[in-house]
């Protein structure tokens, strides 16, 4: 139920604070006193068109505020699925109109719009004229009446259900069709992507290791020099580190027969002279098979040009091209399956909508049912 009504510098009102309790509330007073423009301030903040003369003269904007408290389960649900927020089952909706008809509207203070608040007054009041029940203007209204009167909801929710898979499928079939054209448009195209992307024969991480070894073979005269130096050093005609380590091995050998506490210091120089002993190996195959090779090195600049090409067309690395191929042939595919796959959503539809109709023929038979009784039944009530 609304709680409390506040109305500022509306038409002849200046600022009304109005609360509400639970039951009937009257309120009663002459002819121009203002309870018109109560109702009317309600209507506006339920999402009725607004226009600049409805402020008051000397005001910049009418505001209006409304609380409604005590919202029932359902219609708690039927209000967030509008995209609103209901806080305790309490919802507060507020409403600024400038003079030039400028509105802002914001529900349990977030912004909303006038027509999410025209759905959100369907929802919590319903205003009756002296003429007129306005929900009864409503085609929705008139159904739910009929189809309560009907006790129709099981074929209601069934209907419903046909409905959305029907939808579903025709937006799957839709879709399915849109992206089949689509290929076929593109279908040269991406069969040249993907015989490029084949034809060079990629591998992972090939761009890499081709860099490496550009930069390897580049440099070769030099990378040889430095890796002999260091086999020289260790294992060199003189001077060389393998050749101290033996002397140190002599020495420690003569120590422990002096000094057993020594002897852990074995395991430290076998360990040393392993290390020294296989650098010294690995630094000389280096070096004996590090040589100059311009016809590889122009191989390899030709390969790494061809990968720069390919990922300046289909992706910035490597893997990026390779994923293209894949998505290229992905969509290539489609071709093959499209037409099958259509014809098998085809004979889906052409079953969901005859469970639409099925569905539909059977809400229709109870309504018509229902509704001579309703009509029966108002026709007798409308005299008196």
């Amino acid at each position: 139920m609304i709680t409390e009504l506040r109305v500022r510098d509306l038409a002849t009102i200046a600022d009304v604070t109005l609360p509400l309790g639970p039951g009937l509330n009257v309120l009663s007073g002459e002819t121009g006193a203002g309870k018109s423009m109560l109702v009317d301030a309600l209507s506006l903040l339920l999402g009725e068109r607004a226009v600049g003369g409805s402020v008051r003269p000397g005001a910049g904007k009418t505001i209006l505020e409304a609380a409604f408290e005590g919202i029932d389960k359902a219609t708690r649900g039927r209000i967030e699925g509008l995209g609103l927020d209901v806080e305790d089952g309490r919802v507060v909706v507020r409403r600024e109109i400038a003079a030039e008809g400028r509105s802002r509207a914001w529900v349990n203070g977030s912004p909303t719009t006038a027509s999410v608040l025209g759905q959100l007054g369907a929802l919590l009041v319903d205003l009756h004229g002296q003429h007129e029940t306005q929900s009864l203007l409503h085609a929705d209204a008139q159904r739910d009446i009929l189809d309560a009167l009907a006790h129709a909801d099981a074929e209601r929710t069934a209907v419903g259900e046909a409905y959305r898979a029907l939808a579903a499928l025709r937006t799957e079939e839709a879709t399915l069709v849109s992206r089949r054209d689509e290929v076929r448009r593109r279908a040269d195209y991406l069969r040249h992507v993907v015989a490029e992307i084949e034809g060079a024969r990629l591998q992972p991480g090939e761009d890499e290791s081709l860099q490496v070894e550009a930069r390897r073979l580049g440099q070769a005269g030099t990378l040889a020099e430095l890796a002999q130096r260091i086999a020289d050093a260790l294992e060199g005609a003189e001077g060389n580190a393998l050749g101290a380590a033996s002397m140190a091995d002599r020495a420690l050998t003569a120590l422990e027969k002096a000094d057993p506490s020594v002897a852990p210091w074995r395991e430290l120089l076998d360990a040393a002279y392993a290390n020294l002993s296989e650098l010294a190996r690995l630094a000389a195959e280096y070096a004996d098979e590090t040589e100059e090779d311009p016809e590889r090195l122009a191989e390899v600049e030709r390969r790494r040009d061809l990968i720069f090409r390919l990922t300046g067309k289909y992706g910035t690395t490597l893997e990026a091209v390779l994923a293209t191929r894949e998505q290229s042939a992905a969509e290539l595919d489609l071709l093959d399956t499209a037409d099958l796959d259509l014809r098998a959503l085809g004979a889906r539809r052409a079953a969901a909508e005859g469970a639409l109709r099925a569905a539909a023929d059977a809400l229709t038979s109870r309504r018509h049912a229902a509704a001579d009784r309703l009509a029966r039944g108002v026709n007798r009530l409308l005299p008196q």
